[in-house]
C-alpha cells in the first residue's frame, strides 16, 4: 500500500507478524524491495492495497509478483480497479466518500477480518506467538500499564 493505502498495509503486516505469520511489508522506495520481489515464487502471497487514484507502482509490483507465480489477494475498491484484473482473489472495499480522499475504513475492516480468520485457523500458534511477545514486553518493562 502506498499513500493512504499504506496505513492498511502496515496494520496487516503488524497483525500477521504478531500472530506468527512471517511477512514483510513491501515499501516501494527502499532498496530492500528488489530483494523481496526477486525472492518471490509460487509459494508467496502478495496482498496489495490500492484505491483511487491508483498508484502505478503498486500495480507494477503486483504484476511482477504475478509473473513470478505468487498468489495475489488484493484489497481494492472493485472490479474496475487495475488490481482486480490480475489478482487471484480480491476483497472489494468501498472507498468513496464525499470528501476529497478515499476512505480506508472498509479496508481496515477487511484486514482485521483476515487477521482474525488467520488467528482462528491456527489458534495454538497464534497464542504461542502472542504469549512470547507479552513475555518479552514484560521482561523489558516495555508497557506502562499492567
Amino acid at each position: 500500500g502506498i499513500r493512504s493505502s499504506k496505513s492498511v498495509a502496515i496494520y496487516l503486516d503488524e497483525g500477521l507478524n504478531r500472530i506468527g505469520i512471517d511477512c514483510e511489508l513491501l515499501l516501494p522506495d527502499t532498496s530492500r524491495l528488489l530483494r523481496q520481489v526477486a525472492l518471490m515464487d509460487e509459494h508467496s502471497l502478495v496482498i496489495p492495497v490500492s484505491f483511487p487514484r491508483y498508484i502505478k507502482k503498486t500495480y507494477e509490483i503486483t504484476h511482477t509478483a504475478k509473473m513470478k507465480k505468487a498468489k495475489i489477494l488484493a484489497l481494492t475498491d472493485g472490479h474496475s480497479s487495475p488490481l482486480a484484473g490480475i489478482a487471484d482473489l480480491f476483497i472489494p472495499c468501498a472507498s468513496a466518500t464525499l470528501a476529497f480522499h478515499s476512505s480506508t475504513l472498509a479496508a481496515i475492516f477487511a484486514a482485521d477480518y483476515l487477521l482474525t480468520a488467520t488467528a482462528v485457523h491456527d489458534p495454538e500458534k497464534s497464542q504461542k506467538c502472542l504469549d512470547a511477545i507479552e513475555d518479552f514486553a514484560q521482561t523489558f518493562n516495555a508497557t506502562f500499564l499492567k
